[in-house]
């Protein structure tokens, strides 16, 4: 995968998640009983569509800098993300436990850690290929 096709899916996907915000408060289906699963649906579609807006703006990152550090973040971001949606559309609803989870709110928790991971990735790298 190269740098601008990263880039380009990712602002599309983007494009995507805000469209699902606008007619999410929208007026569309607002009282009709019918509709309720379709919203929550969308609800766990744009927490997973979440986390391209960091693979956006890593991708603006290391668009500027050395392959090999764009190769290394990619590499992280091709099992990561894959692992993350799996994990987000398996977990059960949530219980009435004391950490309730589910499945939007793990596709945003990994939204985060992606970022920090992605973040200390990228620097370490650069730093060790500076030195070279």
């Amino acid at each position: 995968m190269t740098k601008k096709n990263v880039l380009l899916i990712s602002s599309n996907l983007i494009v995507i998640l805000c469209f699902l915000a606008y007619i999410q408060t929208g007026d569309i289906c607002y009282m009709k009983s019918w509709c309720r699963n379709f919203w929550e649906e969308i609800n766990l579609l744009g927490a997973i569509l979440f986390i391209f807006i960091p693979i956006f703006l890593f991708s603006l990152i290391t668009y500027k800098m050395r392959d090999e550090v764009f190769r290394s973040w990619i590499h992280f971001s091709c099992w990561w993300i894959p692992l993350s949606t799996i994990v987000s559309l398996i977990t059960p609803e949530s219980s009435s436990s004391l950490f309730s989870l589910d499945g939007k709110k793990i596709a945003v928790a990994s939204s985060f850690l992606f970022a920090l991971i992605s973040l200390i990735l990228i620097i370490y790298k650069s730093v060790k290929l500076r030195g070279k």
